[in-house]
């Protein structure tokens, strides 16, 4: 789809957001944000939320009418398709836009058995990846059959599909078998990190809730704790360092499948005195803005939001050399090391914390890299071209 179309778009048009759950992720995060926006610009929306999660995003944190939200009390999956299928018959949306997959399955569903209704689906991870499906904790199987279902439903039962990566489109042309015409992609947005200003502050009020040494050099993750987000890699090299630098290392993130392994890679490196486990925070921005660097060893991702935001704050990286990282930094603004390869983690660790200049140019090119393209208000006039 060609985004300089010149379609008007009209505020007669009914959007109806159906997303799995308002989990903390950047996917639930960016729809809310999305969702903000449209009713800002005079939209009728509303949106249904598949299940209940803890922890999960509070709506009156957000600009958005508690009475558009609907949690649906069903249980199985023929009961979710019959009382989305209600919704849709009673506010008969003109576009219903999906997020992540039970939402994106079930939709497709009934658009196929009832059309009457343009959708479009958002794509943000890389469901079938050979990462991925490295993790053993998950059911080979049954991503494989989710796999074919995806194939041979993604011809009639979507109109187009947003991807916010390059990398998940491309995963979605190969796995999927989805035409590159039918592929629109748009990053995640956000807005710019207002906090910067206030470091000084943001340091020393962290330093006495955290216990830190006022000469302490930051690293800061974000994440919550899944096979996905490599905090094992991190741990291991954070115990081969050489480095003398004094630092602490911040990880905030909700807790998950590997957090007793976390734990226990803690103890058996003795990082009890540099790591700090944060859990799920709602002050990110706060936290991003009073820290010196930001390490990000995820196996894969789709658009990375969290690598944005620390851009937003002016954070140089050190992140896994994977495309979708390169689609929001580059060697002037991060430091890239092969995926679970802790020896190169650990060097460039021990580089950026040595080098506080250098620290400082590559998180000033990673601000112009945020300003430059991930502002969030011209990411939503994009996506408003895409699901309008």
């Amino acid at each position: 789809m060609n985004l300089n179309d010149q379609r008007t778009t009209t505020n007669e048009q009914r959007f109806l957001i159906i997303i799995d759950s308002l989990f903390t992720g950047g996917a639930e995060y960016s729809t809310l944000l999305w969702m903000e926006w449209l009713l800002a610009k005079g939209y009728d929306v509303k949106m249904v939320l598949l299940k209940p999660k803890n922890p999960a995003y509070k709506i009156s944190d957000f600009k958005i009418d508690p009475a558009r939200v609907t949690m649906l009390n069903t249980n199985g999956v023929y009961a979710r398709y019959k009382a989305l299928k209600q919704i849709i018959k009673d506010f008969k949306p003109t576009v219903v836009h999906s997020v992540l997959n039970a939402s994106n399955f079930t939709t497709r569903a009934i658009h196929i058995l009832h059309v009457g209704f343009k959708h479009v689906e958002s794509l943000v991870n890389q469901p079938y990846s050979q990462e991925r499906l490295s993790d053993q904790s998950l059911n080979t199987f049954k991503i494989r059959l989710l796999q074919i279902y995806d194939i041979l439903t993604q011809k009639k039962g979507v109109q187009h599909f947003h991807a916010n990566s390059q990398a998940v489109a491309d995963h979605y042309k190969q796995a999927v078998k989805v035409p590159a015409n039918k592929i629109t992609v748009i990053p995640r947005g956000r807005t710019d990190n207002t906090y910067i200003q206030q470091k000084d502050t943001l340091r020393r009020q962290y330093e006495a809730e955290f216990n830190i040494p006022a000469d302490h050099v930051w690293l800061i993750n974000t994440g919550r704790h899944e096979y996905q987000k490599a905090h094992d890699v991190l741990l291991e090299a954070l115990s081969l360092l050489q480095s003398k630098v004094p630092h602490a290392v911040l990880i905030a993130g909700r807790e998950g499948k590997e957090t007793s392994k976390i734990h226990q890679l803690i103890d058996q490196y003795n990082l009890k005195d540099r790591v700090h486990l944060l859990g799920h925070r709602t002050d990110i921005p706060q936290l991003l803005a009073a820290s010196d660097l930001f390490v990000f060893p995820s196996r894969y991702e789709g658009m990375p939001g969290a690598l944005i935001e620390a851009c937003s704050a002016g954070l140089p990286a050190i992140c896994t050399d994977l495309p979708c990282m390169r689609e929001v930094v580059d060697e002037s603004s991060a430091s890239f090391f092969p995926l679970n390869d802790v020896k190169i983690l650990s060097l460039h660790l021990d580089q950026m914390l040595a080098d506080a200049s250098l620290r400082t140019r590559m998180g000033e090119e990673a601000l112009k890299q945020f300003q430059e393209k991930f502002r969030l208000e011209r990411i939503h006039e994009k996506m408003l071209l895409v699901v309008g």
